[in-house]
């Protein structure tokens, strides 16, 4: 369903779909998710990029299935905490959106394992991201950043870093 016009999640015909693994809602007109998105129980991998989609809430935090969220170039200014505390999204896609610091994406335990925070006129790395103990890849190209902290070396589990 990527790059149509849809300005609203066609969830009545979706719902319908017990078996959906993945949703592509990409390059649309999205300005929000609707609360019944919830109800795709078998969803895995959900790409809503380039929409104009203000946040990524609750309704995705409950299910149980979803381990791929990209999200990225969009307007987002919250996710969830919820969200970001689910141990099973292992890939959480959010470069090109509206955050006015990525602290306010690090707050809570994030648990995802790749972590993109390109694109984002970082001048320097907040001392959160330092905190991430099982980020295994960490995005931080195209930002203003001068240096790295030597505090890098507390994340053992990063092994790719950009």
């Amino acid at each position: 369903l990527y790059c149509n016009r849809f300005d609203a999640v066609p969830l009545a015909a979706l719902q319908q779909l017990n078996e959906i693994t993945e949703l592509d809602l990409s390059s649309n007109r999205l300005k929000e998710l609707p609360p019944d998105l919830r109800l795709l129980k078998s969803l895995v991998v959900l790409d809503v990029r380039c929409n104009q989609l203000t946040t990524l809430g609750i309704e995705l935090a409950s299910l149980n299935n979803l381990r791929e969220i990209h999200a990225q170039n969009n307007r987002l200014n919250t996710v969830s905490p919820k969200l970001l505390a689910n141990p099973k999204i292992t890939v959480l896609k959010l470069h090109g959106n509206e955050f006015p610091y990525p602290v306010d994406i690090l707050y809570g335990q994030w648990t995802s394992e790749k972590v993109d925070l390109s694109n984002r006129n970082m001048k320097a790395l907040p001392n959160e991201i330092f905190l991430l103990e099982r980020v295994k890849e960490l995005y931080l190209q195209d930002n203003e950043l001068t240096g790295i902290s030597q505090d890098i070396g507390k994340l053992q589990s990063l092994e790719v870093l950009d």
